[in-house]
């Protein structure tokens, strides 16, 4: 059976430097070429299923998904080429929406044979299938309990099979809570909640899945921001993460 791999956004076409994440496609590990697929989760552009892709990863093998399509229709304007040149399936839909993806705990049925790629309508067949999930600029979206709610979503998807992977980064701060972040433009400051690596590290080896089924890994890497003002900690940081089933 194959086994897909989940993505979302990051702001440039590099994917970060995360433990385990190399074999996931770079033929390190050939499981990774012939028992995966790999799904854009919020994808916006698609930059980085093209980052993975340029980097030797199979085209016909990966998936993506957002909100609303109309990002994926500008990244074929943004990287000059098209569905026939680029051949990536896109479905449109909400992760929060119980019927693109199921909520409930249920046993993932990997026996069957997963339906073209392309024929696909929502993530509920994906279910225990994905060997990697790459989330980027988007846990931070939510407060904390959207975020572990978020996260048992995702974990949902991934395979049981040892060395899958999730992984990506988000904007973080050294202990979890809320910051708050001005503009430069004058937009209306808002609350955005923020974890640590401690706690991020917990939340997924503790809460998401059992003790003992996966190792959590985090680490905060500072960047500027200068179309932002930050006035808690004063200073930026991204959460940078992955989480690798045992």
């Amino acid at each position: 059976m194959h086994s897909p791999i989940l993505f979302h956004e990051i702001e440039d076409l590099s994917l970060p430097g995360v433990p385990g994440l190399t074999p996931t496609w770079q033929g390190a590990s050939r499981r990774a070429f012939h028992r995966s697929w790999m799904l854009l989760l919020c994808s916006t552009v698609g930059n980085d299923v093209r980052k993975a892709v340029a980097d030797g990863f199979p085209v016909q093998q990966a998936l993506a998904s957002d909100l609303r399509p109309e990002f994926w229709e500008l990244g074929h304007q943004l990287f000059k080429d098209t569905k026939e040149t680029f051949p990536v399936p896109f479905i449109p839909g909400d992760v929060f929406d119980i019927n693109f993806l199921p909520d409930e705990a249920r046993k993932a049925d990997t026996t069957t044979e997963l339906p073209p790629l392309s024929s696909l309508t929502k993530l509920t067949p994906l279910l225990g299938r994905l060997s990697a999930i790459h989330t980027s600029a988007f846990f931070h979206l939510f407060d904390e309990e959207q975020q572990f709610h978020l996260a048992k979503k995702v974990a949902s998807l991934l395979s049981a099979e040892p060395g899958s992977i999730i992984f990506g980064a988000h904007v973080g701060r050294s202990q979890k809570g809320y910051r708050t972040e001005v503009p430069v433009l004058g937009v209306r400051t808002q609350a955005m909640f923020c974890h640590g690596p401690e706690s991020w590290v917990e939340m997924w080896e503790k809460q998401v899945f059992q003790p003992g089924q996966v190792r959590a890994w985090a680490t905060l890497k500072e960047v500027e921001r200068p179309e932002f003002a930050p006035v808690t900690e004063g200073k930026f940081y991204l959460l940078v993460w992955s989480v690798t089933r045992l």
